[in-house]
């Protein structure tokens, strides 16, 4: 378990169409390398194809806890999704110093977070986190 300084914060989630081949994305909140906090798209790793773990003769998946020692999530577009939730590098984040940075704000327009998340509550959630 990470201590609470490098925990990370999901704030809100969004899915992609399947036909898009897009995981389902986290918005996450966490500490910063260069600046106090860092705002980010992550996901969950592809673990395994669902079909390897599809019982014929019970006609249903067994899906384990954990595989290769990851934690198992879910599924997801025919694949079990799990591991560590990390920041996807193909897509964008921001570091900041301070929620009421104008840089945030235009961050989450420009990556269509904002309908779904305000600086308040990237606020509330950084007070309550400590």
């Amino acid at each position: 378990m990470q201590d609470k300084k490098n925990t990370v914060i999901t704030l809100a989630v969004r899915a992609i169409s399947p036909t898009a081949k897009i995981p389902t994305q986290y918005l996450t909140v966490s500490k910063g390398q260069s600046k106090r906090f860092l705002i980010a798209t992550a996901s969950y790793d592809a673990l395994a194809e669902a079909s390897d773990y599809f019982n014929k003769d019970k006609d249903e998946y067994e899906i384990p806890e954990q595989i290769n020692g990851q934690r198992v999530i879910g599924v997801e577009d025919g694949y079990i999704i799990g591991g560590v939730l990390g920041i996807n590098m193909d897509w964008s984040g921001l570091e900041f110093e301070d929620p009421d940075d104008p840089e945030l704000k235009r961050w989450l327009e420009n990556d269509r977070w904002s309908s779904q998340v305000s600086v308040t509550d990237i606020k509330e959630a950084l007070s309550q986190k400590g």
